[in-house]
């Protein structure tokens, strides 16, 4: 009996593996990139907080990208909030948070919109493209 390892009670590491995350690395054909961002309500306050975290793969027309986000809380498309500037990369960093006023009553019926443009050396904004995330 003394040969024979007994493996009651082993720990088996397949099962604390976390599955991969495919988000960094497989893109859509056709894709202009990728924007990663955090929405949460604060209804006793009627606070919309907006996490801009990061984007990958943007597609500059030139041969590097300053990238900028514009956030509107559609349909209001006079006023917006936007990030700083992130010079010379097509995978920003951004990591800024921004705060709409916003009414429980219409929340529901609100779109967020994400427009990212490229800053030339002119200071122009080329939209390289952009992401509506409905709040219903």
């Amino acid at each position: 009996m003394a040969g024979d390892a007994c493996m009651v009670g082993a720990i088996n590491p397949e099962l604390y593996k976390f599955p991969e995350d495919k988000s960094e690395t497989d893109f859509p054909d056709g894709c202009l990139g990728r924007l990663w961002f955090s929405v949460e309500y604060e209804q006793e306050a009627e606070r919309l907080l907006v996490g801009l975290i990061k984007a990958q793969h943007l597609q500059a027309p030139s041969e590097t990208c300053s990238p900028l986000v514009k956030l509107y809380l559609l349909p209001d498309e006079r006023r917006f909030l936007q990030s700083k500037t992130k010079r010379k990369t097509s995978n920003p960093q951004f990591d800024e948070h921004f705060i709409f006023q916003v009414s429980s009553k219409t929340i529901t019926q609100r779109v967020l919109k994400f427009s990212v443009y490229h800053v030339d050396r002119q200071r122009k904004h080329q939209l390289l493209g952009q992401v509506l995330f409905p709040l219903k």
